[in-house]
């Protein structure tokens, strides 16, 4: 809900003022807990990293690095933003279901959902004969991201979770 987003925006803001970070490009995680509304996670003097930058230009048309940049030689950062996203997207980390050996089979199911409508893109984190972890062993190895498009984000969230869902794991 847009209110919950404005809180957390807000809360980012006071955040990253009280540490002293008041230029560049950050990197803020909260958490919106229904008994005490946005907890802190983590805050970096950094871009986010993985398709963070990619994803914010895709969205937004922001270009992250270039705002940096700006900001590092003391010139304002003030990109137009558009009032509604560019497009709406919707990205998932595929976690390994058990642990195991990754088996040939993940190259033709890495290439079918690469193939699926509305898939911008399918990253590999592991290959063929990788050792993966999974869930009943301890912290889960990703097997890969999965980003696609859609008219609204919930349409997008919906769509890459059912891909999720539907993701082959040859894993032996």
């Amino acid at each position: 809900p847009r209110r919950k987003q404005e809180e957390l925006v807000e809360v980012s803001k006071k955040m990253l003022k009280a540490i002293g970070l008041t230029s560049g490009v950050m990197h803020v995680e909260l958490k919106y807990t229904t008994t005490n509304g946005p907890q802190l996670i983590e805050v970096n003097s950094r871009m986010g990293g993985g398709p963070v930058r990619d994803m914010n230009l895709d969205v937004w048309g922001v270009d992250l690095v270039e705002e940096h940049l700006m900001c590092s030689v003391g010139l304002p950062s003030l990109p137009p933003i558009p009032e509604e996203p560019i497009m709406c997207i919707g990205q998932y980390s595929v976690n390994a279901a058990r642990s195991g050996v990754v088996g040939e089979e993940i190259e033709a199911e890495l290439e079918r959902n690469r193939g699926l409508p509305d898939v911008i893109k399918v990253e590999p984190f592991v290959s063929a004969g990788d050792k993966v972890v999974g869930f009943e062993d301890g912290m889960p190895n990703w097997i890969c991201d999965i980003m696609v498009k859609k008219a609204t984000a919930e349409e997008a969230l919906a769509y890459v979770k059912k891909l999720d869902a539907e993701f082959k794991q040859p894993i032996k």
